[in-house]
């Protein structure tokens, strides 16, 4: 046979990933010793199978490794024999190995199942851990917000014009409670609503300042999740009191309702 139809044959092939029988063996031996061109092809290929193995090498779990082990144990290896198989002979070490290969492809099927498992439980963590970190943002986005407005109320508290009013509960509601914070050059006025029972449906809660013994509009309040802290109303200039009625929703020229609380500077 010469080089280049034993090249073509795929002996060398299989040679290489450990398929040849004794026979093809003893001929790649004395091919390789008799024509350098074979033996360099036989190299070339060698060489490229490790470069595969080294770029899709991975390394098994522990317990992959040891069923590994378990299924090549327990293949029948015998001694080297010929069987008769589809009218042709067949030695028993070429059984083995196809044994192996088709053991090695359910081995490594359930492995990449598994690492498909593995992959996909890291993507639920990973899923997990952006929604926890979008919520963190979201939370670290609200204290900034509650600093700032902070911020704002304390530097308007600072304000050598401005005068602290509380609002007492009335006959409605004694325990009602409100604070106003006035500036007494400009007029403007903060609302903070510390304590107001939950107005009934079709009703609203108005804001008064009071000057010359006339209430004066400043304003209407809506009770909800936002009505924590300081509010901006209408300024009045000169009152001389604050109060707030409760009044048909959308509000009065002047007070129709009961006063739920009221103070004076």
């Amino acid at each position: 046979m010469d080089s280049a139809t034993f090249i073509s044959s795929g002996i060398l092939e299989s040679y290489a990933m450990g398929f040849a029988s004794a026979e093809e063996a003893k001929l790649v031996a004395e091919m390789c010793a008799k024509h350098p061109e074979v033996k360099a092809e036989l190299e070339a290929i060698e060489k490229s199978i490790e470069q595969l193995h080294s770029v899709t090498a991975i390394t098994p779990r522990a317990e992959m490794k040891q069923r590994v082990t378990e299924a090549i144990g327990n293949l029948p290896f015998r001694d080297e024999k010929v069987i008769p198989i589809s009218g042709r002979g067949v030695r028993w070490t070429e059984v083995v190995a196809i044994a192996a290969s088709v053991m090695l492809m359910v081995v490594g099927g359930i492995y990449i199942s598994m690492l498909n498992g593995e992959l996909n439980d890291r993507n639920d963590q990973l899923a997990q851990q952006e929604t926890r970190m979008r919520e963190l943002e979201a939370r670290a986005d609200s204290i900034a917000e509650q600093q700032n407005n902070l911020a704002s109320e304390l530097a308007i508290l600072k304000k050598p014009q401005m005068k602290a009013i509380e609002l007492k509960g009335m006959d409605p509601a004694p325990d009602a409670k409100a604070m106003v914070y006035a500036n007494t050059t400009s007029g403007e006025v903060y609302l903070e609503l510390v304590n107001l029972p939950a107005a009934p449906e079709g009703m609203q809660y108005q804001f008064w300042g009071i000057v010359d013994g006339k209430p004066v509009d400043a304003g209407l309040i809506e009770l909800n999740a936002d009505t924590a802290g300081m509010h901006a109303m209408k300024p009045v200039p000169n009152a001389v009191a604050y109060a707030i009625s409760l009044e048909k929703k959308g509000g009065s020229a002047q007070p129709e309702g009961k006063i739920y609380v009221m103070g004076t500077p």
